[in-house]
């Protein structure tokens, strides 16, 4: 091999292995599907730019996207609908800001007592 040929492999490397990181991240970095939502979840209470999504909780549950129920163990928080609220936001699976107003975002839940009721509402 002549040494152009072995300088172009070498330079063309990090650039490979750059494409495949932040591929991964772009994927991360997405906003969530809120039907694909379940696990640990974390409310984050200061800044919306810091959470996955934000969220308004209907008190009605009248029209809701998706019903939660919440887990109190975070084991059985394994299907869509089904929260587990965790204190610390690096343990948690997903980052929620709960809006105040309805009209600030596309993502309404509501509560439920029934865990046979939990899941998306499509």
């Amino acid at each position: 091999m002549t040494s152009s040929v072995l300088m172009n492999i070498l330079l063309y490397i990090p650039l490979l292995l750059s494409s495949l990181f932040l591929s991964d991240y772009k994927v991360k970095s997405q906003v969530p599907d809120i039907c694909r939502v379940y696990g640990a979840i974390y409310v984050e209470t200061q800044n919306r730019n810091r959470a996955d999504m934000m969220v308004y909780v209907d008190k009605d549950g009248a029209f809701p996207e998706m019903k939660v129920f919440v887990q109190e163990n975070q084991f059985y928080a394994d299907r869509p609908g089904m929260w587990y609220f965790t204190n610390d936001r690096y343990q948690a699976d997903f980052v929620i800001f709960i809006e105040k107003e309805e009209g600030r975002t596309r993502h309404i839940i509501s509560y439920t007592d029934l865990e046979s009721e939990a899941g998306c509402r499509q």
